[in-house]
C-alpha cells in the first residue's frame, strides 16, 4: 500500500516538476470557487488523506503518520481554463524560492468527487530537455527532476499542443466530505 507521506510527496511535488510561472487563463488569475472544501482520499485502512481548500485559494494537505506525528503542508491555489481542461496552480514555498506545480482536474459527479492528474515527468522532462521549453532538466536515481521557466504564454501553447502527454492518465480520487 502507499504511505501517506508518499501520497503527499506525490500531490505536493507534482511528479518531480516544478514551474517559475503559474499557468494562467487569457483573463488572468482566477480561483474556481467549486474546490473549496474539504477532500479526503482513504489510503490505508485507517489512514487518510486530508485536503482542505479555503474561498481564497489557500489550501492545507495533511496526513497522519503511524507514529501519531502529522505532516501538514500549506500551499495557495489558482486555477485556469486550457480549453476543455482545468489546471490547478499549487503555489509553494521552499528555503525562500516560490514555485509553481501544475495539476490538471476534473470534478465528477455532482462535485462530490476531484479527480487530481499529476504532471508526467517525463514529457516535461523532454520539452526541456529538447529546448522546446526554457528551464533546466535533470535525471538522478529517482527519475527525471525539471524546474520549467517558460512564460505562462509557453505553458499555455505547450498545453494545447501537448494536452494528452502532460499528465498522467491515472488519478488520484479524492472525495468531497460535508
Amino acid at each position: 500500500m502507499i504511505r501517506a507521506a508518499l501520497l503527499l510527496s506525490l500531490l505536493t511535488l507534482a511528479g518531480c516538476t516544478s514551474f517559475a510561472h503559474p499557468l494562467l487563463g487569457e483573463s488572468g488569475e482566477a480561483f474556481d470557487q467549486r474546490l473549496v472544501g474539504h477532500w479526503v482520499v482513504e489510503v490505508e485502512e485507517d489512514e487518510t488523506l486530508d485536503l482542505a481548500i479555503q474561498p481564497d485559494g489557500q489550501a492545507e494537505i495533511s496526513s497522519s503518520e503511524d507514529d501519531g506525528r502529522v505532516e501538514k503542508e500549506t500551499f495557495r491555489v489558482r486555477t485556469a481554463r486550457l480549453g476543455e481542461f482545468d489546471i490547478a496552480n499549487a503555489m509553494m514555498n521552499a528555503d525562500g524560492e516560490t514555485f509553481w506545480h501544475l495539476l490538471r482536474y476534473e470534478l465528477v459527479g455532482a462535485g462530490e468527487e476531484l479527480h487530481v492528474f499529476i504532471c508526467d515527468g517525463g514529457t516535461w522532462y523532454d520539452a526541456v530537455h529538447s529546448r522546446k521549453l526554457s528551464g533546466r532538466a535533470d535525471r538522478g536515481q529517482h527519475g527525471p527532476s525539471t524546474f520549467v521557466t517558460a512564460s505562462t504564454q509557453k505553458l499555455r501553447a505547450f498545453l494545447r499542443s501537448h494536452h494528452d502527454s502532460a499528465f498522467v492518465a491515472e488519478p488520484l480520487v479524492l472525495r468531497k466530505t460535508p
